[in-house]
């Protein structure tokens, strides 16, 4: 279960979009949920076949973090999935599958120890922290992930890198007894300066600015051919959610009173439109920001926001 929102802790399952067997591609809107303010479209972060959805729609208050669905890579190893049930850790893996399966990122935390042992030789990383470690030609495994879960992160294989050292064996004296070390109790995070800031923003904006949400249901058949059309030309992919970005931005320069701002004693009202876009990452959510999206062709806008992702997940 993504968090779909900054003080998100649980959400309701509305609809699924796909179903078992489907190809999911990266950006797909895959399901409807619903947060308590609104109803919010929860896409796939990875590409695949949705082997199986452990959530059927309607189901509510699913815990954030907690398992919703299944993807594999292969479209053969959906019917290894067909009667696969979470166990109470919600952990449980189908028979001996020939390929890596892996779930979709939302996996739960594993509770007990027989869990963690039943999981070490599958390896969890983020698609980022897989590819630098392909180009930089680091293994995998035996590089401890401190991502959500224990999920590998592109910083861990950056710091097993630069912290790789030759390897030496020295052999204890006979005599040698270690001296037990009392694990801490607790451990403090610090935070960067980049979620410092991104958390300041969005409680400063949820305090200070004004919210309505408003819901409706629309057929977008049309949109969707339109999207189809110009992907067979277009030097990049564009997304549902970079055709919303620029509907979105002329939909403000159209009422000029919704895209302007309180400033204690008078109203600024903003020529161009600065467009704010959520990307959830190994960290947190972080809100990258297309600057004059009412000025810019998709390509552009689709062009910026794969390039904002990136790096706000790296």
């Amino acid at each position: 279960m993504p968090c779909l929102a900054p003080d998100m802790e649980m959400g309701d399952f509305i609809a699924w979009k796909k179903k078992e067997g489907d190809f999911v591609k990266e950006n797909d809107v895959i399901a409807e949920v619903e947060n308590g303010k609104a109803t919010v479209d929860f896409t796939c972060t990875n590409e695949g076949y949705l082997a199986k959805i452990l959530v059927p729609a309607g189901t509510k208050k699913v815990k954030v973090g907690s398992a919703v669905c299944v993807l594999v890579e292969d479209k053969n190893q959906v019917a290894q999935f067909k009667d696969f049930k979470l166990g109470e850790t919600g952990a449980s893996t189908p028979a001996a599958p020939k390929k890596e399966v892996k779930q979709e990122v939302h996996t739960p935390v594993p509770t007990t120890q027989t869990t963690q042992t039943t999981q070490t030789d599958r390896i969890i990383a983020s698609p980022l922290a897989k590819k630098t470690a392909r180009e930089e030609g680091i293994e995998l495994k035996g590089i401890n992930g401190t991502g959500p879960h224990g999920r590998i992160i592109q910083e861990d294989v950056l710091k097993s890198k630069s912290t790789k050292l030759p390897e030496k064996t020295v052999e204890a004296p006979s005599s040698y007894i270690p001296t037990p070390v009392a694990a801490p109790e607790f451990e403090d995070i610090q935070l960067s300066a980049v979620r410092k800031v991104t958390a300041e923003r969005l409680t400063y904006s949820k305090s200070n600015v004004p919210h309505f949400y408003i819901q409706m249901e629309c057929n977008v058949d049309k949109l969707m051919e339109l999207r189809a059309e110009l992907n067979k030309s277009a030097t990049v992919k564009i997304s549902v959610n970079d055709i919303i970005i620029k509907a979105a931005s002329l939909a403000c320069m159209k009422v000029p009173e919704a895209n302007s701002s309180w400033q204690g004693t008078f109203i600024r009202k903003y020529k161009n439109v600065d467009m704010s876009v959520a990307v959830q990452t190994d960290y947190g959510l972080i809100t990258p920001i297309v600057t004059s999206s009412n000025l810019k062709g998709l390509a552009t806008i689709s062009k910026e926001v794969k390039e904002l992702a990136e790096k706000a997940k790296s």
